[in-house]
């Protein structure tokens, strides 16, 4: 098959946005079949390179790409992207073509306005989304139920999970029992139910290694890493008396400060995440989930 490159270059656009003005003197020549755009950089920062042909303002992410682009590239002079055209298609026709360098600190990125569209065709953005539906177990045995929300950004991120056994029965008048179910020195009639109740909130951090030591791939498919939350738990356990009336017991019930810790990680995504959620470091409960990433 024959492969052909013309190259016309009309114009070059050195930064994506005014907001990002890390890299400058951009300049694009061929080297044999491929294209090598240089660049300055003043800061580290992502880079990646955009296509645009014809008189459409449409930007087109370069994949067949390799040297100094991609994730975490140090501040330099005469930095080199070299482009490999007939890796992506069987021929191309560079005429009337335009380049954009993107050069975006992680602050940059969260200090965009809102209205910047963060996401051109054929690339994606670098925040990454996930949302995973959770089910959390303990030996007692209870299980609840939930959801984790979260983002990261170049290997780091933030995640919000809630779940419970929707069950928010209470204490009639707040009586509590102790152990051998006695209110003091008095044994009420139990009827031999009981009920529970679960309600654990957490927020937190994400840690994706692979991201974080630049070791994965550039896509958003490939992520392993750790989460560490704290927040809020409750957990009761509500013994029924023969009149109806619900009593707290107070040895196997808590409240108060909660923390998970656990590994998550996707593949093509799917999102996984394994982990342990702990309530006032004495009720513990296993905790896993599965979701997207997008």
């Amino acid at each position: 098959m024959l492969h052909r490159i013309v190259v016309f270059f009309n114009f070059l656009i050195v930064p994506l946005l005014l907001l990002a003005e890390n890299a400058s003197n951009v300049r694009v020549h061929q080297r044999n079949k491929d294209i090598v755009i240089t660049y300055d950089l003043s800061k580290t920062s992502d880079v990646r390179v955009f296509i645009s042909q014809g008189s459409e303002d449409t930007f087109v992410l370069l994949k067949a790409t390799e040297g100094a682009v991609g994730k975490h590239i140090q501040p330099g002079k005469n930095l080199e992207v070299i482009w490999h055209p007939l890796d992506e298609e069987d021929s191309f026709i560079a005429e009337n073509v335009r380049f954009k360098v993107e050069a975006l600190t992680p602050y940059e990125w969260y200090a965009l306005p809102k209205s910047h569209n963060r996401v051109i065709q054929g690339g994606k953005t670098n925040i990454e989304t996930f949302i995973l539906v959770d089910i959390a177990y303990a030996t007692t045995p209870q299980m609840s139920y939930g959801l984790t929300l979260g983002q990261t950004y170049s290997g780091l991120g933030w995640f919000v999970e809630a779940h419970s056994n929707f069950r928010f029965e209470s204490a009639t008048n707040e009586m509590v029992c102790g152990e051998g179910g006695y209110i003091g020195n008095e044994l009420p009639f139990y009827s031999g139910h009981k009920k529970s109740s679960i309600l654990v909130v957490n927020a937190g951090v994400v840690v994706d290694f692979l991201e974080w030591t630049n070791l994965s791939p550039r896509n958003r498919f490939n992520t392993l890493g750790v989460y560490l939350g704290a927040g809020y738990g409750s957990r009761y356990i509500l013994w029924e008396t023969l009149n109806g009336d619900l009593i707290k017991f107070n040895p196997n019930s808590y409240q108060g400060f909660s923390t998970n810790i656990g590994v998550i990680g996707s593949v093509y995504g799917l999102i996984c995440k394994v982990g342990v959620n702990t309530i006032s470091f004495k009720y513990l409960e296993l905790e896993a989930g599965i979701g997207w990433i997008f």
